[in-house]
């Protein structure tokens, strides 16, 4: 850098310097500033997988319980560092003001919180920097080992409804107690899926049965495919829907009618799936929705309606008007004729794209 060039704009280069400072003295500060002595900083989750990748791998890491400080600016951890920044003698102190609604967070429930924690010395204090630091920063993310022994388990949970009921899920804790951080590794092995071996269905009523035939080309379930849960519930939700589109608007409400039953006695890795739809355990036959009473009211003001109004029908439709030749209210003049545009009337079977208009 020329010293011509600084002289031409020294504000930009001492903007830069200034920024290039704040991060440095940020980065002087230990990230273990304030982990307690015998604990750990969670600094990375690793994933090691012993055999294959699945396609899924990718989303296993959601159910690790616990993750380390968030990388923000050049993947470094400003938050955990801002948070290191504030005075420690009020840490405890200010997590507690931090779990009050704003409205609340005010120099009285400070003052409280001081007598509370017996700091009666520092009762007026504002604390502007620290509860700044403590609102754009977070704690470090001590490791918890139970947390690690879950994560595990529900990693595993994750492979079997996945369709590989064999998956097996091992840990390892590196523990560097020199620099107090700690990384957990996740060893994944994925072995065999379990396979569809055969696909079947049990649908009690016939006319639900004749739909679910008539689509059966377009089910997400194939002989042969892994047996994944989460395409069994695609496949719920498709068939939720088709039933609707063909009236059944009440079919499946409470999300217990489809079920599926997975016959694992002779083998785990080919196994017979049936689906089964049942409304109830009488196995009661299925009910079409139809449209009931159709009222439309044309007036002025609501307070026309129904004492300044007379009733009148036309295809199931009752029109409510007012009692004056022209049917005319604020959204324009209405005659009965046009009552063709109506694609709706009475007991017509009520459907997902029946259309209003």
């Amino acid at each position: 850098m020329s010293c011509k060039h600084y002289k031409n704009s020294p504000q930009k280069y001492y903007k830069i310097i200034s920024f290039a400072t704040f991060v440095g003295l940020l980065y002087a500060c230990s990230t273990t500033k304030k982990v307690p002595d015998g604990e750990y900083l969670l600094v990375t989750n690793d994933f090691q997988f012993e055999d294959k990748k699945a396609p899924f791998d990718s989303e296993l890491k959601n159910y690790v319980q616990q993750r380390p400080n968030k990388r923000q600016f050049l993947f470094m951890p400003l938050s955990l560092w801002l948070y290191n920044a504030a005075n420690p003698k009020y840490d405890t102190l200010l997590n507690e003001y931090m779990t009050y609604p704003n409205e609340l967070r005010n120099q009285k429930l400070r003052d409280s919180l001081f007598i509370k924690y017996n700091m009666k010395s520092s009762v007026g204090k504002s604390l502007f920097f620290d509860r700044l630091y403590h609102n754009w920063g977070s704690a470090p993310v001590i490791l918890d080992q139970t947390k690690t022994e879950k994560s595990t388990e529900s990693i595993e949970k994750r492979l079997t409804y996945r369709g590989y009921w064999d998956a097996e899920v091992k840990f390892k804790h590196d523990l560097d107690s020199a620099s107090k951080k700690a990384a957990v590794t996740y060893f994944i092995t994925h072995r065999d899926p379990t396979y569809i071996k055969e696909y079947y269905y049990n649908i009690t009523d016939p006319t639900v049965k004749n739909i679910y035939q008539q689509k059966i080309k377009e089910s997400l379930i194939k002989q042969g495919q892994i047996l994944d849960q989460t395409v069994l519930e695609k496949e719920v939700t498709r068939i939720n829907e088709l039933m609707k589109d063909y009236g059944y608007y009440k079919f499946n409400n409470l999300g217990d009618e489809i079920y599926f039953v997975a016959d694992s006695l002779k083998s785990r890795k080919q196994v017979p799936l049936t689906l089964e739809i049942h409304k109830d355990s009488l196995d009661r036959p299925y009910k079409v929705s139809t449209i009931g009473n159709i009222d439309v009211a044309i007036v002025d003001e609501i307070g026309d309606y129904p004492k300044n109004t007379q009733k009148d029908s036309l295809r199931g439709i009752r029109f409510t008007k007012l009692i004056i030749n022209t049917i005319q209210g604020r959204f324009g003049v209405l005659s009965l004729s046009e009552t063709n545009r109506y694609m709706i009337r009475k007991s017509l079977i009520l459907r997902e794209e029946t259309s209003w208009l």
